[in-house]
């Protein structure tokens, strides 16, 4: 849009070329100068209209591209969603798989213990029955000497 004029540009203009002077005789400056301040008051209206106009499609465009890679952004987050909750549903079957190969372990462990125990007790019976028997055939009565008569 063009550069509005001033007041006085456009009154130089208004009596050279306008038609609010083809009759001499009709002439009221006071009015002319109100028309032609009306004139240009409605330009920079207009101008203004048409600024905020193109700035709002400029926002109007910046903010629909916005949205558009917002959306790619959530089809993204979406599908990545998907394959994390498959990934975690997966690694909890195989945490409950291994937690119960564990617990099965650690009964096995500790059956074989009491088994191991069981075999022992016997053995430890029998070796200190044969420690006694040991002792008892080495066994010496102290000795006596004269001084403890």
């Amino acid at each position: 849009m063009p550069c509005p004029l001033t007041l006085e540009e456009a009154m130089e203009h208004e009596m050279k070329h306008g038609r609010l002077f083809n009759d001499p005789n009709n002439v009221d400056l006071k009015k002319i100068r109100r028309i032609v301040s009306n004139r240009l008051s409605a330009q920079r209206s207009r101008i203004k209209i048409v600024n905020y106009t193109s700035d709002s499609e400029k926002m109007i465009k910046d903010l629909e591209d916005r949205i558009s890679i917002l959306i790619s952004q959530v089809e993204s987050s979406k599908e990545k969603k998907i394959l994390l909750e498959l990934e975690n549903d997966s690694l909890q079957r195989e945490l409950e798989k291994r937690s119960t190969k564990s617990k099965s372990l650690e009964l096995a462990i500790e059956e074989e213990r009491s088994q191991i125990k069981l075999i022992k007790e016997p053995e430890k019976t029998a070796q200190k029955n044969k420690g006694k028997e040991i002792q008892d055939l080495h066994f010496q009565p102290p000795k006596v000497t004269k001084h403890e008569l």
